[in-house]
């Protein structure tokens, strides 16, 4: 179980961050694949931070329910490895040996705030992750003093939304309810997560978070993660004909990322690119190409697009 344990910390490591996490009042909230291939199995890792929208150094109010919707088309899939059939009170007492090997899927951590003051706060648990065959089976043990504190269970609502209705914690006056304030979770490449079967033209995977809270609001917030579009080949030329030589320079302010497109096709990404971007239209045949530039600048995400003719056309 050691050596288990130690091989899935190593994958998890490896983990890269995500192309963009959106930032809200209420949640930042980040989910990334560990592969940009489309159709292939992954590692995936997300990160919700919970706040008070109304004061950020005060407890978020309670998670009443909680919907994470992966990238459309893809697939978390409870057959492809082994589930975890064992109940909370067998959980409790037999710890991850409850289950059979291969159904831990990945580990995480969780934060909660129980308004307890600096003696309790944060109230941090370590958290094993397993596949229930419909639902993900989540251990918490609090790392203070090894305790395990219960289970939680989110399900498959579809092959690619996880769902839960988790129950109120117990915690401080007033309110004697704790708050989640961070779940970061992290699972290995494996046969259960899918990535989608193709990839936007823009190169970006969505995810979206909604919640609902006991004070009576729903919130959501997004991610993207990088994925690899199939790039279409240039038009071929007869021989002897036209090609450009040209190489068009577009000027733009400090972007954080840029993605080019022709005629709807990647083409090239660019990562903290200069402010001049080359457009390079060199081997291309006599004739009219549409050029989108997808330009990422803080959090926001804007299109460019022109139309360049090669070769006199």
């Amino acid at each position: 179980m050691r050596r288990t344990a130690t091989a899935l910390a190593l994958v998890l490591l490896s983990l890269p961050p995500a192309a963009h996490a959106d930032s809200t009042p209420a949640a930042d909230f980040n989910l990334a694949f560990g592969t940009r291939a489309p159709a292939a199995a992954t590692s995936m890792a997300f990160r919700i931070v919970y706040k008070n929208p109304d004061d950020p150094n005060a407890a978020p109010s309670p998670q009443r329910r909680i919907v994470i919707e992966l990238p459309r088309g893809s697939r978390i899939d409870g057959k492809a490895v082994p589930a975890c059939t064992a109940s909370d009170a067998e959980l409790q007492v037999l710890g991850p040996s409850a289950c059979p090997a291969g159904s831990r899927v990945g580990s995480g951590v969780a934060e909660l705030q129980t308004g307890g003051g600096p003696a309790f706060d944060p109230f941090i648990d370590d958290v094993d992750i397993f596949n229930g065959g419909k639902e993900l089976v989540e251990l918490f043990t609090h790392r203070r003093d090894g305790v395990r504190i219960g289970v939680g269970r989110r399900q498959f609502s579809s092959p690619d939304t996880l769902s839960e209705t988790p129950p109120p914690q117990p915690g401080a006056p007033p309110d004697f309810e704790s708050s989640v304030r961070v779940l970061d979770f992290k699972f290995a490449a494996s046969p259960f997560i899918t990535t989608p079967a193709g990839c936007p033209a823009d190169g970006e995977w969505r995810s979206k978070l909604t919640f609902d809270t006991a004070d009576g609001h729903t919130y959501t917030a997004s991610s993207t993660t990088p994925c690899d579009p199939d790039t279409a080949p240039a038009a071929p030329a007869h021989a002897g004909a036209c090609r450009s030589r040209r190489v068009v320079p577009v000027r733009l302010s400090h972007p954080a990322r840029v993605t080019i497109l022709r005629d709807g096709k990647v083409v090239r990404r660019l990562r903290r690119p200069r402010t001049v971007i080359p457009v390079d239209l060199r081997g291309l045949p006599r004739g009219s190409y549409r050029y989108t530039l997808v330009i990422g600048e803080g959090g926001a995400t804007r299109r460019m697009t022109r139309v360049f003719r090669t070769c006199g056309a």
